[in-house]
């Protein structure tokens, strides 16, 4: 994905306190984090109506330097999954970045399966 910002300033936006500044439809409880934003360790959940459960996510790896955070996140009842978000820049422009999101997901219950199938599709994203 193309991000009209630097990849430092796209970069900020991946943490689960500063999605509520862009992303109409997102709440984050955050339930353990040191700075009250992006970190190692930083715990939170969302809840889709359409899940059995919140589902419950743990940033394991936050690097400003190298413009990378990583997620683990686990649906009860449903899922579990890791999303890895790389900012990069784009050659000769500092206003624009090239954003990488890349998911793993495996389900753990029929619900995980059907949500992979009929939900989380490339469209939807």
């Amino acid at each position: 994905m193309t991000i009209e910002a630097s990849p430092e300033g796209a970069f900020v936006y991946f943490c689960p306190q500063r999605e509520h500044e862009y992303l109409q439809d997102w709440k984050a409880q955050i339930l353990f984090s040191e700075s009250g934003f992006a970190e190692p360790g930083c715990i939170f959940q969302t809840n889709r109506p359409d899940d059995p459960a919140p589902t419950t996510w743990v940033i394991h790896a936050h690097d400003p330097r190298k413009l990378e955070v990583h997620f683990v996140m686990v649906t009860p009842e449903s899922r579990v999954g890791r999303l890895s978000v790389i900012c990069r820049p784009l050659e000769d422009q500092v206003d624009r970045c090239h954003v990488t999101f890349t998911y793993e997901m495996t389900p753990i219950a029929a619900h995980g399966e059907r949500f992979l199938e009929e939900v989380f599709t490339a469209d939807s994203f």
